[in-house]
């Protein structure tokens, strides 16, 4: 209470665990205006100092898992470097947005700086999946997925430039998210834990997932997200796979898996999603177009 009247502010989230890593965040910025009063933002600094303030700070408040860190910071260097989001695919847009946005709001509450919030116009959602002999060329191709011009190429944090068709068929069989495949802990009988979007969590490996790692050595697979999409992107432009995202490999695992009577429940599991409704969103459109031939 300040003056007889109560101040609050909203989490703006209805899930209890996020909700949980916000409430320092809000608690801080209540104290601020209780104690400095309405404007007393720090002078502006240059954006990209603000950007480094901003990672650091959510870090240090344990906002974002391995996985979120390297995305933001990914999506924030290369906004501030090329001046705006330059994809051309509209459900990336959004997704970057979302990500510049969530840094305005933070520079703009405590900075005396002005960023105007970009407008999220979300896309239809992306129905792209493989067929059997796209999985096929992607997998057996002698072509090389490399990010870089040369094969024995290196990144600055020694990152090699060829990504493995290993790591490619696992993505596949396991439907693992990217960001879950460069960041994994363990891997045990049957399972492996990784960090992922949010928290770790456990996925499930199938005997096809088991064999593709058994000679492989998974703490090498340290290469930046972008480091996967670039590479991607080469390799299937390289062997004529048109309109091909790296994650359109777990959109292909979740169908197969559908396809051959998998539940919309056992796949909401397998995948990590939150809730069912996130599964039949992304995966009732697909299964409707699979509908077999019936008489009324």
């Amino acid at each position: 209470m300040v003056k007889g009247k109560r101040i609050s502010r909203s989490l703006r989230t209805k899930d209890k665990k996020i909700a949980k890593t916000r409430i320092k965040e809000v608690q801080n910025e209540l104290w601020d205006e209780i104690k400095n009063g309405s404007d007393k933002r720090k002078p502006a600094i240059s954006t990209i100092k603000l950007v480094n303030q901003y990672r650091d700070y959510k870090r240090k408040i344990k906002a974002w898992g391995l996985s979120t860190q390297k995305t933001n910071k990914h999506v924030l260097n290369k906004w501030h470097k090329e001046g705006g989001i330059t994809a051309q695919n509209k459900s990336t847009i959004a997704s970057q947005s979302k990500i510049v946005n969530g840094f305005m709001n933070w520079a703009n509450k405590r900075y005396k700086v002005d960023f105007k919030i970009l407008p999220i116009r979300e896309g239809d959602g992306r129905e792209r999946t493989y067929s059997k002999k796209e999985l096929d060329l992607l997998f057996n191709s002698e072509e090389k997925c490399m990010w870089g011009k040369y094969e024995h190429s290196v990144s600055m944090h020694g990152c090699p430039s060829i990504i493995p068709k290993s790591f490619l068929k696992f993505a596949y069989y396991t439907g693992a998210r990217q960001g879950e495949l460069l960041n994994i802990e363990s891997v045990q009988d049957g399972f492996m834990i990784a960090s992922g979007k949010r928290d770790r969590r456990v996925v499930k490996l199938t005997i096809q997932a088991i064999n593709v790692i058994k000679n492989v050595n998974i703490k090498e697979w340290n290469w930046e997200p972008h480091h996967i999409t670039d590479a991607f992107f080469n390799y299937t432009k390289k062997i004529n796979i048109e309109n091909a995202h790296f994650k359109d490999l777990r959109r292909t695992f979740g169908l197969n898996f559908l396809l051959q009577g998998g539940t919309m429940y056992q796949l909401s599991k397998l995948l990590g999603h939150k809730n069912l409704k996130t599964t039949e969103r992304h995966y009732a459109p697909l299964m409707a177009i699979h509908v077999k031939n019936f008489t009324l």
